[in-house]
């Protein structure tokens, strides 16, 4: 079974991942963006570890997370949690697209010269 810590959310639903080690959740109620937040809090992390079985790979089963107590959350604070979720996603592609575009742009300055280097960094700007 998944292990605890393991939590994601699929960022495009037109990707595909097959695997025996992981449990997909899906709520009538909750947002998946709020139940990333909920499995994630110390309180249900420390719920999930009582039910976890196994010495090295620890993992809980489909039973243990389906008995798992979630809070109802009002329904405008679950889309404000999505909208900052979102926003986070959002932010840190971002991030890794200026971290790349800077390692392309120290790439350049060492092979072809600073002044090459700032014309891929004015074209970013």
């Amino acid at each position: 079974g998944p292990t605890r810590r393991k939590i994601s959310m699929p960022r495009s639903p037109s990707g595909a991942l097959c695997s025996t080690g992981f449990f997909v959740i899906h709520s009538e109620k909750i947002n998946p963006e709020t139940l990333l937040v909920l499995i994630k809090l110390w309180p249900i992390q420390a719920l999930l570890k009582q039910s976890c079985s196994g010495t090295i790979l620890t993992a809980f089963g489909k039973a243990d997370l389906e008995n798992i107590p979630l809070p109802v959350i009002r329904e405008d604070i679950q889309k404000k949690i999505a909208q900052l979720i979102k926003e986070s996603f959002r932010l840190r592609e971002e991030s890794g697209s200026m971290t790349n575009a800077a390692k392309k742009a120290l790439e350049t300055a060492i092979e072809q010269g600073e002044a090459e280097a700032l014309k891929i960094l004015e074209e970013l700007g």
